[in-house]
């Protein structure tokens, strides 16, 4: 015979609403669900089942206060309102049980601006927190952040950008012979050669130093020659010969100026002639009127390092060749002077400030 009741041990338990082997669970406490079944034979039966029904909790309050900052995302919400606020939070638990959590949440004024203290230093063109610097003496750089509680606000820095140096002059002279490597380049050049060093600093900064050096013959030592100052050198120049210059005396005068030519010793004799000086650099990019031409009211003769005559004049050199400023650098000159004598050695044009 089919046995047509049977019942299951233990309690089962639910929430009030839910189904339940089909029935909605609608009385609170003990149940009894009975339920029809058919087995593989088609025995028919009755299969009793102890359900236990809860009430879901429809509100929780969560103990404590949270912090957020106006503007904030809370759980799905944006917090605007500052101060004291309660945000209802619904949910659904492992029994689908519906229910709703309250939270308080206390929302802060975001800080719009902070001003940072002190003053930080930076060179031209430097990059400065994102930003580049182009504008020389104090700017004020604003940065915008974000915090871990999502607030938004301005930091200003005081930046003080200086100008990079773009040129050092090296104040010693290097002495290497041929064919060795100087900072990067093979010197294959006999004599006194500059060379460009292009160097960036800790801050960014970037700028040219200007090294001199002795390029000597393979059987030359390095050693520096007595006549040649270390701090400031004077290389004895290929120079190609210097024309004579052509006087062209009157028919008139011919005569005086023979009969002067008896005295010219003596006149030579008794005059005190000036000691002339010489410089060894000059500046014609600045034109400030302050030594911005070489050798005034003098015949000079310019010539590069490989003996091209560069510049002629009996009235000075103001750093041109032709109608353009010749490039930085050291250049060889020979000098007549009053007397006659010819001075030669080099003279170097400083690069603009």
């Amino acid at each position: 015979p089919c046995d047509d009741s049977l019942y299951v041990d233990g309690v089962d338990t639910t929430y009030l609403g839910k189904f339940y082997y089909g029935h909605e669970m609608q009385r609170l406490g003990m149940n009894t669900v009975e339920i029809d079944t058919v087995n593989e034979r088609e025995c028919k039966r009755t299969v009793f089942h102890k359900v236990y029904v809860l009430q879901c909790a429809d509100s929780v309050y969560v103990d404590g206060v949270d912090t957020v900052y106006v503007g904030s995302i809370y759980y799905g919400h944006e917090m605007q309102r500052l101060g004291m606020n309660t945000v209802e939070i619904d949910t659904v638990n492992e029994r689908e049980c519906k229910r709703t959590v309250f939270h308080k949440v206390y929302v802060l004024q975001c800080a719009d601006s902070v001003y940072v203290d002190g003053v930080d230093t930076v060179y031209v063109g430097s990059i400065y927190y994102g930003h580049e610097m182009q504008r020389l003496g104090m700017n004020t750089v604003e940065i915008d952040t974000v915090n871990e509680m999502g607030c938004k606000r301005s930091i200003f820095h005081d930046v003080m950008v200086l100008v990079c140096d773009d040129s050092i002059y090296a104040e010693e002279i290097d002495y290497i012979h041929v064919g060795e490597m100087y900072y990067g380049q093979n010197m294959y050049l006999p004599g006194l050669n500059t060379v460009e060093e292009e160097i960036v600093n800790d801050h960014g900064c970037r700028k040219t130093i200007f090294h001199r050096v002795m390029v000597l013959e393979k059987e030359e030592s390095v050693e520096p020659k007595d006549t040649i100052d270390k701090k400031d050198p004077i290389v004895e120049p290929v120079i190609p010969e210097i024309p004579e210059t052509p006087i062209v005396e009157e028919e008139g005068n011919k005569e005086e100026n023979e009969e002067g030519e008896g005295n010219k010793e003596e006149d030579e004799e008794g005059d005190d002639v000036p000691e002339i000086k010489i410089p060894t650099a000059f500046s014609p990019y600045q034109k400030d009127g302050k030594n911005d031409i070489f050798m005034k009211g003098y015949e000079v003769y310019i010539y590069d390092r490989y003996s091209n005559l560069v510049f002629h004049s009996t009235n000075g050199w103001d750093g041109r060749s032709g109608d353009k400023l010749v490039n930085a650098g050291v250049y060889v000159y020979a000098v007549k002077l009053q007397t006659g004598e010819i001075r030669r050695g080099t003279i170097e044009v400083l690069k603009r400030k």
